[in-house]
């Protein structure tokens, strides 16, 4: 499949903030017809901050103004590209999953990445926040379960039919295998996954460098990278008290998710059993 580069196309790749967004955003953006814009924000902001900041002022202009800005948003997204050559670009931010529906809507062309990371490490991960710096993360175990379960419920809002899952598990456990199938995924839909720079796998892609993530890539003396699984959450930093208080505000949420997406939704390994409520007619065993 072909598209024209004279109109580039969007990748947005999206899921809870800690689930691999920047990470996957950097891996497509590195293939060679790909324009990487990082997390961007344009269209999350004309589709949802400008709306929230200016819709209670009195003037007979907004809603023109509005839509004036979600146009912008996208022929910016495209000068980006043309400027470099890419038939698309790609937007990791992944508040972008809050406006699935409108930016859907907006670009029938588009194509999702749905970044799909289990609540226990999203929670984990973002306790190790600094909230002074990011107050959106929340001061406990319940408000970073709600940043998780606020931002997945939008999941089916995506167009399935043009949606990647990719469970962040499922990567750190099985990488060759899941970037095989996410390769195959992209190609089909454009973009030269066949370019893609496995060296963003050996990259710690951690907001403060302070902090670096253990990574799936491995770069070796001759610049070749290999793949190696990951652990994505620390039994340790668990207790029955937290997965009480996390499980009542997200259990809707990770029903829908285990129901819609069985083969990229993956709860994490080592004693997940201990730790995790099992469901009946959970639709992907031990995954």
């Amino acid at each position: 499949m072909s598209k024209s580069i004279s109109s580039p196309f969007a990748v947005f790749v999206l899921g809870s903030p800690r689930s691999g967004t920047t990470l996957m955003g950097a891996l497509i953006g590195s293939c060679s017809n790909v324009a990487d814009l990082g997390e961007y924000g344009g269209f999350y902001l004309s589709h949802a901050v400008a709306h929230e900041e200016l819709g209670t002022m009195p003037t007979p202009y907004l809603a023109d103004y509005l839509s004036s800005l979600r146009e912008h948003s996208e022929v910016f997204a495209q000068s980006v590209a043309l400027a470099g050559n890419a038939s698309c670009y790609v937007d990791s931010t992944p508040w972008n999953l809050l406006v699935a529906h409108e930016l859907a809507r907006q670009l029938p062309d588009a194509v999702f990445v749905l970044m799909l990371r289990h609540y226990g490490g999203v929670v984990q991960s973002l306790a190790r926040s600094d909230v002074s710096k990011h107050s959106w993360a929340g001061r406990n175990w319940r408000e970073r379960a709600a940043v998780w379960r606020n931002v997945y419920q939008h999941a089916l809002d995506l167009p399935m039919d043009r949606t990647i899952p990719v469970g962040y598990e499922a990567l750190c456990r099985e990488p060759a295998g899941t970037i095989g199938t996410l390769k195959n995924a992209l190609r089909a839909r454009g973009v030269m996954a066949d370019t893609m720079d496995l060296g963003m796998l050996a990259i710690s892609h951690a907001t403060d460098p302070r902090h670096a993530r253990p990574v799936i890539g491995r770069r070796s003396g001759d610049g070749a990278v290999a793949v190696r699984p990951i652990r994505t959450w620390d039994p340790s930093g668990w207790s029955r008290s937290i997965r009480q208080e996390v499980e009542e505000e997200v259990a809707d949420v990770d029903a829908m998710l285990r129901s819609r997406f069985p083969s990229a939704y993956w709860t994490p390994s080592g004693g997940e059993a201990s730790f995790f409520r099992s469901r009946e007619g959970a639709l992907h065993g031990s995954r």
